[in-house]
């Protein structure tokens, strides 16, 4: 092991202002030093980070004794973090001392109390008999209960020295311990009561039955006595019996509330009795006055100012009377008014007829004094006239939007006026409308009844109407109609099918139960959901305004049928666009390139509903009058991206096009164009690939015209023949090639590049040069252009050069084999 060596060094530290580090924002080195020379504090350096980005170094480490005088300089704190570290700190502070101070902390445990504190100091913590006056707020308003006990009775009074002191009262008045005073018995004299005390008569000395206080005969004195002796007016404000007869000579002047007379009969010669003939006679004074008849209980008759009638406390018996001379009439009109037409009924007449009736039954007949029964009932309220209309409701007031209305009231009680509550399916009220068969109405046309629907409570009386009618050939009516208690509308009987407003400006329509489709607040129909949903078209959030969901594909599913057999009509799924801006309306045209409609497909995310492709039809060229251009686009959405991009498009001349618009390099005049970006690799961005699962001879394609199959492209294990029609059967007038060495001798095979490829070299000919030789192996002509002249290239079959090279070799082989066999022959 080598042994130490021990060298004297001196470490420099990098050093600065706060302020010039934070402005410089130097990278120190890794485990470099740095130091803020003004408020004392070290960062070390990674390497990496910023002066600014680094933490400070901490200059406190945990543990630890102080062993000497901890001295916190003129600029330092002592700082105490919480329990967890966050924003928040206690910090201890001085203010500038005058001199040297000296805290000292009492050998206990316990809370230091600031200034600032409260509801902290509890007793223990004052010493006794260490509180003075002056400590004692003027204000405090002490509870007495916080006063030391005294002797029930005793008072609080201040002694010789001042000092308070409990003390019990003693003289004639004494003090219970609840506060009441008394004064002792025999020590109250004549001298002590006031002259005008009027001391009440019940503290006098009692006298005999019936006898009253008078002075005596000399008037020096008072007396109890039975002969009452006036020499003056006698005034009797109460109540006064007398034994014996009264002859009054003169007028009898009564001033109370009741005179009564005790006698048999009352005989009054003059024939008026005047009641109530008071100084200033009014309604007022009137009311209540009348006569009373004592029995059992008392019979009266009396007046009321406040109903502004008479009123009897008993029955009144009057004649039976006629419709012609009621009974009881009003203000001399001797034909109108009260009568009883029979036992048990009541009847009213005007101008000399009976109009309205209650018969025995209680039944009230208006317009009939007869009941008439309807639908197989006797009604309790009929109104019964010769021509229509008679029976009506009508209000008028000028400051109300109410109108009259009739109220049907059901209580489960048999006592009228005794509510006991009515139950689920309960009928609360019906309108049955009915009319005559010939011989009676008891048939019913239309029903409206009122039912419970639900369990009624407090306050809460749940109801549905039912409305029905009879069919012809009926006699009974059927539920045409019902609107529950939730506003639930359902049709014919199916209390379960029907449509309802579940919420403001909201239509739900509802079957078997459950709900089918609603139109929403927005007027959105929305079927198989109750909440519209948005998609987005690209990265733009839109909400349909038709919308139809499910759970699974035959709840998501829309179908269009047709069951017409007699022609070739079927179901249409019509998208139409209006350019003006009105539905209906085409004023206005459309114009090239605008969408006319688009089908989307989309998928949830996760977060929305993105489009994963779309078939979209457009306007392709200028429209006009019954000519209306139209393409097909069908787009789908690559990976990883958020909306679709055009794959094929067919357009309005029926040319198709795949992976482009046809707005690329080729030949746009093509009636399927397909696109590739290209690629170094065989098998990406491929053009055109098809696949068989046999490896057996199959077509992959097969060209066609009026004559027939004229060629095709074919594949089996491991090849691809490209073929052209050649059968001999196809064929006539067929005749050896000949003269073929001299026309392949007239072929100009070249080496050339393409002007669009000027680094790449190939072996080949010039279409017209070829074409010169064998005119089939070219197509068009040499410096052809269209009729906007632009060039109409040629190309080259070079397939068809094989049977003239085939010749030419053919002869070349006989001309050898010649010269071989002469060769033979000559023995060389």
């Amino acid at each position: 092991m080598t042994t130490p060596t021990t060298v004297q060094a001196r470490f420099q530290l990098r050093a600065d202002t706060a302020a010039n580090w934070a402005s410089v924002n130097p990278t120190l080195l890794n485990n470099e030093f740095g130091l803020e020379t003004d408020t004392k504090k070290l960062k070390v350096g990674d390497g990496s980070t910023a002066w600014n980005s680094l933490a400070y170094f901490p200059s406190i480490v945990t543990g630890g004794t102080v062993l000497g005088n901890l001295e916190i300089g003129t600029t330092g704190t002592l700082t105490f973090e919480g329990s967890t570290a966050d924003g928040f700190e206690t910090t201890l502070a001085v203010v500038n001392p005058t001199a040297d101070r000296t805290i000292t902390l009492p050998n206990v445990t316990g809370t230091v109390i600031t200034t600032g504190d409260t509801g902290t100091v509890t007793s223990t913590m004052i010493a006794d008999g260490t509180i003075v006056n002056a400590d004692v707020n003027a204000s405090a308003a002490i509870a007495h209960s916080k006063l030391a006990n005294i002797t029930a009775g005793f008072v609080l009074l201040g002694n010789a020295s001042n000092v308070p002191t409990a003390t019990a009262l003693s003289g004639d008045v004494t003090v219970n311990s609840s506060g009441v005073t008394a004064i002792s018995s025999g020590v109250i004299v004549d001298g002590d009561i006031s002259a005008t005390a009027e001391i009440a008569v019940s503290k006098l000395a009692d006298g005999a039955a019936r006898q009253v206080l008078q002075t005596d005969s000399a008037g020096t004195g008072v007396e109890w006595t039975d002969s009452l002796d006036l020499p003056g007016t006698l005034d009797v404000t109460q109540a006064a019996t007398f034994d014996n007869n009264v002859t009054i000579q003169g007028d009898l002047t009564v001033n109370g509330t009741t005179t009564t007379i005790d006698t048999q009969n009352l005989t009054v010669e003059d024939k008026n009795v005047i009641i109530g003939n008071v100084t200033s006679p009014t309604d007022a004074t009137a009311d209540g006055g009348g006569i009373t008849l004592k029995g059992t209980t008392d019979k009266t008759i009396s007046w009321s100012d406040t109903t502004n009638a008479w009123t009897s406390s008993e029955v009144v018996d009057i004649p039976a009377g006629t419709a012609a001379a009621p009974s009881l009439i009003f203000g001399g009109d001797v034909n109108t008014g009260l009568y009883s037409p029979g036992a048990d009924q009541v009847a009213i007449s005007t101008g000399g007829s009976g109009r309205l009736f209650v018969d025995a039954s209680g039944r009230l007949l208006v317009g009939t004094s007869t009941s008439i029964d309807v639908a197989s009932s006797a009604q309790t309220l009929q109104v019964a006239h010769s021509s229509a209309g008679s029976a009506s409701f009508s209000r008028f007031a000028t400051a109300s939007a109410s109108g009259p209305f009739v109220t049907f009231g059901r209580s489960r009680s048999a006592t009228i006026g005794t509510q006991t509550a009515v139950q689920n399916g309960d009928n609360l009220g019906r309108l049955i409308f009915t009319g005559s068969n010939g011989t009676d109405l008891s048939n019913q046309a239309v029903e409206i009844k009122v039912e419970v629907d639900g369990t009624p409570g407090t306050n809460d009386m749940p109801g549905r109407l039912v409305f029905s009618t009879t069919a012809d050939g009926s006699a009974t009516p059927t539920e045409r109609l019902r609107i529950d208690s939730a506003g639930f509308i359902s049709l014919g009987g199916d209390t379960d099918t029907g449509f309802s407003n579940p919420s403001a400006n909201n239509l739900a329509f509802s079957t078997g139960g459950s709900e089918r489709a609603r139109i929403d607040s927005s007027g959105r129909l929305l079927v198989g959901t109750s909440t519209a949903f948005d998609v987005r078209v690209g990265v733009t959030a839109i909400t349909p305004q038709q919308q139809l969901a499910g759970l699974n594909q035959s709840n998501s599913t829309f179908a269009i049928a047709c069951a017409n057999t007699t022609d070739a009509s079927a179901g249409w799924l019509w998208l139409a666009k209006y350019a003006s801006g009105t539905i209906g309306t085409n004023t206005t045209a459309v114009v090239a390139d605008e969408r006319l409609g688009n089908i989307t497909f989309s998928g949830s995310d996760g977060s929305n509903q993105t489009q994963a492709a779309s078939i979209s039809a457009e306007v392709d060229g200028t429209p006009g009058t019954d000519d209306m251009p139209g393409r097909l686009v069908f787009s789908t959405t690559s990976d990883g991206a958020s909306s679709p991009t055009e794959r094929m498009r067919i357009r309005a001349d029926g040319r198709t096009a795949l992976g482009n618009s046809l707005s690329s390099a080729g030949n746009t005049n093509s009636h399927l164009f397909i696109y590739s970006a290209g690629n170094s690799s065989n098998t990406s961005n491929v053009g055109l690939e098809t696949y068989t699962t046999s490896t057996s001879t199959r077509y992959a394609a097969s060209f066609s015209n009026p004559n027939g199959v004229v060629g095709s492209i074919s594949t089996n294990g491991s090849a691809t023949a490209y073929n052209t029609s050649s059968d001999y059967r196809l064929k006539e007038n067929v005749v050896p090639l000949t003269g073929a060495a001299d026309r392949v001798k007239q072929l100009k095979p070249s080496k050339f590049n393409f002007i669009a490829d000027p680094d790449t070299t190939v072996d080949g000919f010039l279409a017209h040069e070829a074409q010169a030789v064998v005119p089939e192996c070219a197509t068009g002509n040499k410096d052809e252009v269209d009729d906007e002249g632009n060039p109409v290239y040629q190309g080259i079959d070079q397939s068809k050069l094989v049977p003239l090279l085939t010749a030419a070799l053919q002869e070349a082989l006989q001309k050898i084999e010649d010269l071989e066999g002469r060769i033979t022959a000559a023995g060389l």
